[in-house]
């Protein structure tokens, strides 16, 4: 993935593609395929209820849109770009709404999905909770 998938100018014009049911359709039927063997990770706002709604692990990952828009800002300055703290944050919740209020696969919680609260937790911190909850589920011991 490349740093241009996480600039202003795409996040704009996500809505109107992430609302259209033929290209879900499309990307729901190729995300399955790729996963279709099993021993995938795959991170989307609809993964979990939609496309694998019967995966053995279901991590909700959530951050307030503030820690959110911090985190954006820090990425895309470390990789050069120029960062807009309020315009971010903005856009983070017009997404928040949109994927939320959209028809077809709207961001939700799984009910049987555990939910993470990353809010101040370090990447590593996240890392460590969901490998040890993978673990658990495969019955592995520490």
């Amino acid at each position: 993935m490349s740093d241009a998938i996480r600039t202003a100018e795409v996040t704009d014009h996500i809505k109107p593609i992430a609302s259209n049911p033929g290209v879900r359709e499309a990307l729901v039927a190729q995300q399955r395929r790729m996963g279709a063997s099993g021993g995938v990770v795959m991170d989307g706002r609809d993964i979990t209820t939609v496309v694998f709604p019967d995966a053995e692990l279901k991590i909700f990952m959530e951050a307030s849109a503030g820690e959110r828009a911090r985190r954006r800002v820090a990425e895309m300055q470390r990789s050069g770009l120029e960062a807009d703290y309020p315009e971010i944050l903005a856009a983070i919740e017009r997404r928040d709404h949109d994927d939320t209020h959209r028809e077809f696969g709207p961001l939700r919680r799984a009910e049987d999905a555990l939910s993470i609260d990353t809010t101040g937790l370090s990447i590593e911190e996240q890392v460590e909770m969901i490998y040890r909850k993978a673990r658990e589920i495969l019955g592995l011991k520490d």
